[in-house]
C-alpha cells in the first residue's frame, strides 16, 4: 500500500508518545510514523519519573488544574489541556487494565507505582499499529524542505519527511536524552530559543561541615516555608550541598528572586507560647532536652537554628522564638541546570501558530517540555507534555488535510 504521509517524530518520550498515538489512530495504515530517538531505548526520562512513585496527575477540579501553570501565551496550553484533562491520564492507563489510585493529597499513581508496565504495554500497542521507533538515531540537521540529517552508528544519512514533529525535551537530565541541543538545530534555521532555566529544582547552601555530615540526607518535616509571596508546607530535604523535596521546588521560581528562604519551624505554636516556654527556667538541664521537652523541637530542627544563631542568641528566648517562627536561610542559587527536575527556557510559545506549527519552519510541530512553559511537580509536568502532543498531533492532522 502507498503511504499517504511521511510523518518525522523527534523524541519519544511522552510527548511524541501521544502525538504518534493519536496520529496512527487517525491515520491507521495510510501514514509513514517514525519515531528518530536519540537514547538507546524510548522514554528513560519517563522511566525515571517512576523510579520512586509514578506520579501521573492531579485529581484537582480542572479549573484549579489549569491555575498550576507559567508562562507566555498560557491559553494556547490551557486549550491543549482541555483537551487532554487529568481524567485522561488516569484513562490512558485504563486502556492497558492498569489501576490507578489517588493519594490523599489529590496526586494521581499507577497502583503499582512504576512506569514500565504502561510503557510496555504503550510501546505494544504503538508497534502493532505501525509505528516504527528507531533508537540511537540523533537528529543533527534539518533544511528548510523538511529534511533531517540523521547520526545512527557513527554514520550521517537524511531523511525527508512531509511533517516533522520535534518533542526533544527540556534541557535537564542529558544522560537520559533531554540535552537541549536541539536548540542548536533550530537556531541555525533562523528559530531563536530562550536560554534554559532550572525549574522544580534544589538549591544550594552554604552548611557548616557538622550540617553535611550529620544531616544530609533528613527530612525536615511539619514546618512551614516561605519565600517572596509564595507558600509551602510540604517537607524538604537536607542535602550535602543544599536543599531540595517537593516543598523547595513548589517554590523554586521565588526562590530564584530573592535567594532567601524562610522556615516557620513550629507552625502549630505562636510566637507569644513559644517565648512563654522559653522564659521558663533552665536549671542544670541542657539546651537540646529543654527545647525537647518545652517546644518539641530536636534534632535537623535544632540543628537548623544553630546553623543561623550564635550561642548566646541560642540562650535568648526572644530571639530563639522569632528563628523559631522564621528562620532565615541564604540561599546561594539553584542546583546545576542538568540536575533540576524540569526546565523552563526553550523554544517560545510565540513561535507557535495556533495549531503548534514553528511559523517560520512551513510543516514543522513541537510538543513538550521543550517549550517555554513551567509548571509544578505532582503530576502537571507529565499531563503537559502529553496534552501538548495530542494538541500538535492535531495540528499536524489539520496541516495535511
Amino acid at each position: 500500500m502507498v503511504m499517504s504521509h511521511t510523518i518525522a517524530i523527534i523524541g519519544a518520550g511522552p510527548a511524541g508518545l501521544m502525538a504518534a498515538d493519536i496520529l496512527s489512530r487517525h491515520y491507521g495504515n495510510k501514514a509513514s510514523i517514525t519515531l528518530y530517538e536519540a537514547m538507546p531505548t524510548a522514554g528513560r526520562k519517563f522511566l525515571m519519573a517512576g523510579k520512586s512513585g509514578l506520579n501521573l496527575t492531579h485529581s484537582e477540579p480542572q479549573n484549579s488544574f489549569l491555575e498550576r501553570y507559567r508562562g507566555n501565551r498560557l491559553h494556547m496550553l490551557k486549550e491543549a489541556l482541555n483537551g487532554f484533562p487529568n481524567t485522561s491520564a488516569m484513562e490512558l492507563f485504563h486502556r492497558y487494565d492498569l489501576k490507578t489510585f489517588t493519594g490523599s493529597s489529590g496526586r494521581v499513581f499507577p497502583e503499582v507505582m512504576k512506569t514500565a508496565p504502561f510503557l510496555r504495554a504503550w510501546l505494544t500497542d504503538l508497534s502493532e499499529r505501525g509505528i516504527t521507533i528507531k533508537t540511537r538515531h540523533k537528529v543533527t540537521g534539518l533544511s528548510q524542505d523538511k529534511t533531517l540529517t540523521i547520526l545512527a552508528q557513527g554514520k550521517e544519512s537524511t531523511v525527508q519527511a512531509d511533517v516533522i514533529l520535534f518533542a526533544c525535551g527540556g534541557g535537564s537530565w542529558a544522560r537520559l536524552g533531554s540535552d537541549g541541543n536541539w536548540s542548536t538545530i533550530l537556531e541555525k534555521n533562523s528559530v531563536p530559543c530562550d536560554p534554559f532555566r532550572p525549574s522544580n529544582c534544589g538549591f544550594q547552601v552554604n552548611w557548616s561541615t557538622f550540617m553535611v555530615d550529620k544531616w544530609a540526607g533528613i527530612p525536615v518535616k511539619a514546618c512551614q516555608l516561605g519565600s517572596g509571596s509564595q507558600r509551602s508546607s510540604a517537607e524538604f530535604v537536607i542535602t550535602r550541598s543544599g536543599i531540595e523535596g517537593s516543598a523547595i521546588y513548589s517554590l523554586s521560581n521565588a526562590l530564584l528572586e530573592t535567594k532567601n528562604l524562610q522556615i516557620d519551624l513550629s507552625p502549630q505554636r505562636s510566637y507569644a507560647h513559644l517565648v512563654e516556654q522559653l522564659s521558663k527556667p533552665r536549671g542544670k538541664e541542657s539546651l537540646s532536652n529543654f527545647l525537647r521537652k518545652r517546644v518539641n523541637i530536636k534534632g535537623v530542627k535544632l540543628a537548623l537554628l544553630r546553623e543561623v544563631l550564635a550561642a548566646e542568641e541560642m540562650n535568648n528566648p526572644t530571639v530563639l522564638a522569632q528563628t523559631i517562627k522564621s528562620l532565615s536561610l541564604d540561599i546561594i542559587g539553584p542546583q546545576p541546570l542538568d540536575q533540576a527536575i524540569s526546565t523552563s527556557g526553550g523554544l517560545p510559545m510565540e513561535a507557535l501558530n495556533k495549531n503548534w506549527m514553528i511559523t517560520s519552519l512551513d510543516g514543522c510541530f513541537a510538543a513538550g517540555e521543550m517549550l517555554d512553559w513551567d509548571a509544578p511537580t505532582g503530576g502537571y509536568l507529565l499531563t503537559a507534555c502529553w496534552a501538548t502532543g495530542k494538541a500538535a498531533a492535531e495540528g499536524i492532522i489539520h496541516y495535511l488535510k
